[in-house]
This record gives C-alpha cells, structure tokens and sequence, in this order.
C-alpha cells in the first residue's frame, strides 16, 4: 500500500498549495506516505492525520516518528469503536 500511495500523495500534496502556516488534516491517511512527505519538504505550521485502522496508525506513527517529536506531526489518532 504505501509504494502504490507514493505518487498518488506526492501528486495530491502539489495540488494542494500548503502555505507556511496552514494546518492540514488528512483523513484516512493509511501507512503515513502523504504525512511523511509533506513533513520532509517542510509543509505547513502543523500536519494532523485520523485513520480507523490500528494497523495503519501503527504503521503512520513508526514512519513519522521524528516529525511527531519535532511537533511537526501531531500524534496521529486512532478511530475506536
């Protein structure tokens, strides 16, 4: 899932025009690949993300560890039933 997400995110991100200061809210991130990206070209004040998946939440938080520890990316959250 994350290799097909790669340019389907990476298209998506440039579509968007993130401004310096905006906040972004991704729903159904998946694996973490958008997040990640937009934390490495240094997108936005603050990249927040929802998924319903544990795995998926599992997978975003251990790709984007370090922009969750620089406040980059907040804790991304879990959807419980």
């Amino acid at each position: 899932m994350a290799r097909m997400n790669r340019n389907i995110a990476e298209w998506l991100i440039n579509l968007l025009d993130i401004k310096p200061n905006d906040t972004v809210l991704e729903i159904g991130f998946g694996p973490g690949i958008a997040i990640g990206q937009m934390a490495d070209l240094g997108l936005g004040r603050q990249i927040c993300g929802i998924d319903y998946s544990p795995e998926m939440l599992q997978q975003a938080t251990a790709r984007n560890t370090e922009a969750i520890k620089s406040g980059l990316a907040v804790t991304l959250a879990g959807v419980k039933r």
